[in-house]
């Protein structure tokens, strides 16, 4: 939920969106908080790492502007229901379980493993350095896919942390319904449950496999 010039898949999106709308094909549009999934922080112990795809201990800013978060499991019992709801017809709509900051998630974290996570920080400006500097890879080869992954990183660090895009506030200001409010007999599951179910190596991470994992591992290279 970012204007122009803040996200290249956003703008993606927007220009699919826009033909739908040019071709008065009746829709609903449903944004979502940002998984829990990506959402792990790692500690020292190495507990919980089964379910990690990438350590979110980097915080953005100064971590505080909240972030509406989402547990993956969570996303079919929204959309089951918005689905089958008039009010939604021809509108978007907003679904997030939690709404935490950046270091309330280290501290959830830290409270339920007893452990001290170790973060780093990443101010405004570095961000906006590190996304000029992969736009300019990527001008020189658009087919660089780390470039773009790496871009892609540091522009959801700038548009959750710094900007506070991802949040039930920017949704009300640009005209979304709230799920939540919608469907207040929906309970969808806390944070902090999830976090306990991932110490007790209940949950494996997203994306083994894909084109993320190899990235990821070219990185480490």
């Amino acid at each position: 939920m970012a204007p122009m010039k803040v996200h290249h898949f956003r703008e993606e999106k927007e220009t699919i969106y826009n033909l739908i709308k040019v071709k008065k094909i009746p829709y609903t549009i449903i944004d979502l908080g940002w998984w829990y999934q990506l959402s792990i922080p790692s500690i020292p112990t190495g507990r919980g790492s089964k379910a990690i795809f990438a350590p979110f201990n980097t915080i953005f800013g100064q971590g505080e502007r909240k972030i509406a978060l989402i547990h993956r499991l969570d996303i079919g019992k929204f959309i089951a229901r918005i689905l089958n709801d008039g009010r939604t017809l021809n509108k978007y709509v907003f679904c997030y379980g939690d709404l935490l900051t950046q270091r309330e998630i280290i501290n959830t974290m830290e409270e339920k493993s007893n452990e001290k996570a170790i973060t780093n920080t990443i101010s405004e400006v570095e961000l906006a350095a590190g996304i000029d500097q992969q736009l300019a890879k990527l001008e020189l080869n658009p087919s660089d896919t780390e470039a773009l992954f790496t871009l892609t990183g540091l522009r959801y660090g700038m548009s959750l942390g710094i900007r506070g895009d991802n949040c039930p506030e920017n949704a009300k200001y640009l005209g979304y319904l709230n799920a939540r409010e919608l469907y207040p007999d929906l309970h969808p599951m806390k944070f902090s449950d999830f976090l306990a179910d991932v110490l007790e190596d209940k949950v494996d991470a997203v994306y083994r496999g894909g084109i993320l994992d190899r990235v990821q591992l070219r990185q480490r290279q």
